[in-house]
């Protein structure tokens, strides 16, 4: 087969983003933006270094995945696993894409996922090997995972980070926009396979795993969808990037489908949770009580350095009555008696001194005589 002739006779798809993705894109960009302006004008531009200094720690530590693909990793090519290359040329093309993102395969312990990167204005899309084992069966279906990861670049999800993090890490709004992310990336996925069979397929692999996936009811899992409106599934879901996969495999098939409404109290909640990735809404709870606990110990501590004197008598009182063993309470106290005693006589001698009258002066300030 030559695969430049069939290449060029594909004709590219467009592919429209999840309805909510693009008006959180916005809502992020300004809440980025605004925080950008208050930092640089707090910090009086003192920031900048600072924003150097990270980007340079974050370039390094990036470099480890990147290295790490390429050195363990397998580059797939025409001449490298010759019928996966063809697939991923099938989607570049379906997709409108020219310049082709760096294409490996990682064996990662039994992971089944796929991820899309940048490093250094360059693209790649690497799938786990065991995704790949689990769908040889099925290997259309791998195109759903090419096409997915494809999307991410496509939509410059991640091109756009680095200036708008500050905007994601709001409560609710970033996860949604993670989420909605997502959404649209399947759709990429889907616009590159056969059929939405496919599609299925390839999410029920991330449901059931390399083998089960075969035999994977795909209308009852998708029926789950509708245990989302709980408590606690809405909590989960709110503060979390991604959504359920029961959502995701009905959304493929109905891009209108209705879900129950969530949670108002894990609405709520979540209003007060700052995105936390995966596991947000344990983590969150965690934060909260961590700041809480701070919050406790500080007006604990300025509460005893105002009332410092009285809380010591206190102490003091209750240590003589409830340990009238312990030699310092009682020396403490009689101590603060003997000093009360001392006290109130001095006062009472003062007193008399003050009221005794003098008969030796008169009035008139002289001596009398007889």
């Amino acid at each position: 087969m030559n695969l430049n002739n069939s290449q060029s006779n594909i004709n590219p798809v467009k592919v429209i983003p999840y309805r909510h993705e693009i008006p959180l894109f916005w809502i992020s960009a300004y809440c980025a933006v605004s925080l950008w302006i208050v930092f640089f004008i707090f910090t009086l531009g003192l920031i900048i270094p600072f924003l150097i200094f990270f980007a340079v720690i974050a370039v390094f530590t990036h470099s480890l995945l990147i290295t790490w693909i390429k050195g363990n990793s397998v580059k797939i090519s025409s001449e490298q696993f010759p019928d996966l290359w063809q697939h991923y040329e099938y989607c570049c093309a379906r997709l409108g894409i020219t310049k082709k993102p760096e294409f490996y395969i990682a064996q990662a312990d039994g992971m089944l996922n796929a991820l899309a990167t940048r490093f250094l204005r360059r693209d790649y899309v690497v799938l786990l090997s065991d995704v790949v084992d689990a769908l040889e069966e099925k290997p259309e279906a791998i195109k759903f995972y090419m096409g997915h990861e494809l999307g991410h670049i496509q939509q410059r999800h991640l091109t756009r980070h680095w200036w708008l993090w500050p905007g994601l890490i709001y409560p609710l709004i970033g996860p949604a926009y993670s989420r909605a992310c997502e959404y649209t990336c399947d759709r990429y996925g889907y616009a590159c396979c056969n059929n939405l069979d496919d599609a299925k397929r390839a999410l029920a692999v991330l449901v059931a795993g390399s083998r089960r996936w075969k035999t994977l009811n795909l209308n009852a899992f998708e029926l789950q969808a509708q245990q989302s409106g709980g408590f606690w599934m809405s909590v989960n879901e709110f503060t979390s990037d991604y959504p359920w996969l029961c959502k995701r495999m009905a959304v493929l098939e109905d891009r209108n489908k209705v879900f129950p409404r969530r949670s108002v109290l894990a609405f709520m909640i979540a209003m007060l949770t700052p995105r936390m990735g995966y596991g947000g809404a344990v983590i969150g709870f965690i934060y909260w009580c961590f700041m809480g606990l701070l919050i406790l110990i500080l007006a604990g501590t300025m509460t005893f350095s105002v009332f410092k004197d009285s809380f010591t008598d206190s102490f003091k009182e209750m240590g003589a009555y409830f340990l009238p063993w312990n030699s310092s309470y009682s020396d403490d106290l009689e101590t603060e008696s003997e000093k009360g005693n001392i006290d109130e006589e001095c006062t009472e001698n003062c007193e008399e001194k003050v009221t005794e009258p003098d008969n030796s002066v008169d009035p008139e300030g002289k001596n009398k005589t007889q």
